[in-house]
């Protein structure tokens, strides 16, 4: 059976008193003035009998990068979080790995996309 913990006017929900070494699974409905909408429900369980950390993303890279025409380039980040993140390097909503041009290395600690002949 469901139980509803709370409602909120933004797309985002902090759910409290959990027990630990359980699990959970949550259902989201979201409602307009229009009325309710469908049910989603998570489609895998939450397990809190595992340790986890949000993820977190950081760089050393600048907001603006300046190259010469037929150089590389090299874009490096650092990712954490547990259970641990993935990495997809994107251009115009297509993963870069199976361009021609782009090389993608991930490490324990993030990944690498380099960009030959800019």
């Amino acid at each position: 059976f469901w139980v509803e913990i709370g409602r909120t006017p933004i797309p985002q929900y902090d759910v409290f008193n959990l027990k630990p070494n359980k699990c959970y699974h949550f259902r989201v409905t979201a409602r307009n003035k229009r009325g309710w909408g469908d049910s989603i429900m998570t489609t895998h369980k939450v397990d809190l009998s595992k340790p986890t950390m949000m993820p977190s993303i950081s760089s050393d890279m600048d907001s603006i990068m300046k190259t010469l025409v037929g150089s590389e380039v090299r874009l490096t980040v650092q990712v954490s979080g547990q259970p641990k993140p993935s990495v997809k390097w994107m251009r115009d909503s297509t993963d870069v790995e199976n361009l021609e041009g782009y090389n993608v290395y991930h490490t324990d600690s993030g990944s690498c996309l380099e960009i030959s002949n800019i």
